[in-house]
């Protein structure tokens, strides 16, 4: 996913996890213990809880490891928030209003589908009146390119 703010571009590369090489791995009482290159911070704590109950001596520290990359990331994606207005304008909007707004773009979106629908057909009608026929081939959909019926209808201007 592409985000147009640069803001929330930064604050979503500070959130998401880095990517850990084979070499950075570390082996904690037999298991090999890595971070998911996912968005996701709870499997990484219901992780380090269930190594914690399978053997809760040794396990302190890989709870420490496991979580302190996600304390460290929300303190920097904080940071930017607290630093760029705009951002806290964007993230004081409630659920509803994103969905509202959300359903509102894919209502605009659909009646402008509908509308160059309506205007192909009137445009496919004009060219029809005049002379003109349209091939079904897929080639033609992409070009719009109209063949004529007659060669003597080349003159034809085309007016709304």
């Amino acid at each position: 996913m592409s985000l147009s703010n640069p803001d929330l571009q930064a604050i979503r590369d500070a959130l998401l996890p880095q990517k850990v090489d084979q070499s950075s791995k570390t082996n904690i009482t037999g298991n090999v213990a890595t971070q998911s290159t996912t968005g996701e911070f709870i499997p990484h704590i219901f992780y380090s809880l269930h190594n914690i109950m399978k053997n809760p001596n040794q396990s302190l520290n890989q709870m420490e490891n496991a979580t302190g990359f996600i304390k460290h990331r929300l303190k920097n994606s904080k940071s930017l928030i607290q630093n760029n207005e705009q951002l806290i304008n964007l993230l004081s909007y409630d659920i509803d209003y994103w969905e509202n707004y959300l359903q509102n773009k894919e209502n605009e979106a659909q009646i402008k589908k509908n509308l160059f629908a309506k205007l192909s057909e009137r445009i496919n009608n004009v060219l029809e009146d005049n002379g003109y026929e349209r091939e079904d081939s897929p080639e033609s959909e992409n070009d719009d390119s109209a063949i004529p019926r007659d060669s003597t209808d080349n003159d034809i201007e085309i007016s709304f």
